[in-house]
């Protein structure tokens, strides 16, 4: 499969992950979890094994990746405590605003990676 054909079909499919993940009463809360889980595992694999080029980035490209990867700490962080709070209204809030946060985050860093001759 050519590069090219892989990173749009990883594109789709973040974005339909993330779709699926907004849709927590359509999906259910344990496919929620789980899909969760391995999104954010695969964000964090993706990131370490890209540590070097991140770094090697342009402030204005790192920007977003930090987002993303403070916004999936807090994400995570949040959506363990969830349980534990029983639904608490802060931790709630905090998890969706951080969740928004980081699919805005992850539309930003896909959108750095189209070639230059398509952003127009």
């Amino acid at each position: 499969m050519d590069r090219k054909l892989r990173r749009k079909l990883a594109t789709l499919a973040t974005y339909f992950i993330l779709v699926l993940l907004f849709c927590v009463r359509a999906t259910g809360v344990h496919f929620h979890m789980i899909a969760g889980l391995v999104f954010i595992a695969v964000l964090a694999i993706h990131t370490i094994t890209r540590r070097r080029r991140i770094l090697k980035c342009p402030i204005r490209f790192r920007v977003a990746d930090i987002v993303c990867i403070m916004a999936t700490i807090v994400v995570l962080i949040s959506g363990f405590m969830l349980p534990f709070t029983k639904g608490s209204m802060e931790v709630l809030l905090i998890h969706k605003l951080f969740s928004v946060i980081l699919a805005v985050g992850i539309v930003v860093h896909i959108y750095q990676h189209v070639p230059k001759k398509l952003k127009r």
